[in-house]
């Protein structure tokens, strides 16, 4: 197969992942944000939730999006988000669905390179190695989502649902935890990219950590 059929095959295949009408160029499937491109992403394979349902099922929406320049982690990033989102090891379990939405989302997942990383988080000093949820996005750091971090060692995957939890923790109202038990499982909430404190290295939130946010959201509609 010659190059220029190749990348118009590429084009193809991949366009189906992002966020563009039939009639338009792909750039349109971009946005802006502090200056750097990203993709706004969708994968046939599992359907985006639209505004009617989300209300219908009292879900929280939320977008995945992919520095422009990164189409290399596809399709494995949007799978991976929505996946680890919609485990019901994951947040699920405060009663409320997360899914995957095209538009008026309450909070999106990113994935950039770590200098973008740092531009998202400021003020917060992510000197290029660190991950952060705020200002309604969970920014993940391409070098950790490649690499993972010592206190995993290997287990790079389960890493990354840890990335992707603890910092949509974040944006769902959950503050840093503390080791709750020397040889037990890490809260998800802890900072184990930097340390482990003891505990084990763990991908999903505890029992107590669900909990703990449901009340927290019970008592925020009072």
């Amino acid at each position: 197969m010659s190059l220029n059929l190749w990348l118009l095959h590429w084009l193809f295949s991949v366009r189906a992942l992002f966020v563009v009408g039939a009639d338009e160029a792909l750039d349109a499937a971009q946005e802006d944000i502090l200056g750097a491109k990203f993709w706004v992403l969708r994968d046939p394979a599992q359907p985006s939730v639209t505004a009617e349902q989300v209300r219908e099922r009292n879900a929280i929406g939320y977008r995945v999006l992919l520095e422009v320049g990164l189409e290399q982690e596809l399709p494995s990033f949007p799978r991976t988000v929505t996946d680890v989102l919609a485990d019901a090891r994951g947040w699920q379990g405060i009663g409320r669905e997360l899914v995957r939405v095209e538009s008026n989302a309450r909070f999106d997942v990113l994935l950039a390179r770590p200098d973008t990383i740092d531009q998202l988080c400021a003020p917060l000093r992510t000197r290029g190695e660190y991950s952060c949820g705020r200002e309604r996005r969970a920014a993940l750091n391409l070098a950790r989502w490649r690499e993972g971090t010592p206190t995993w060692g290997d287990d790079v995957r389960g890493y990354r649902n840890y990335m992707i939890n603890h910092e949509v923790g974040h944006l769902l109202g959950m503050p840093h935890q503390r080791c709750p038990e020397a040889g037990g499982p890490a809260a998800v909430m802890q900072q184990q990219t930097m340390e482990l404190d003891g505990c084990v290295a763990h991908g999903w939130p505890l029992p107590v950590e669900v909990d703990k946010l449901r009340r927290m959201r019970a008592s925020w509609r009072k």
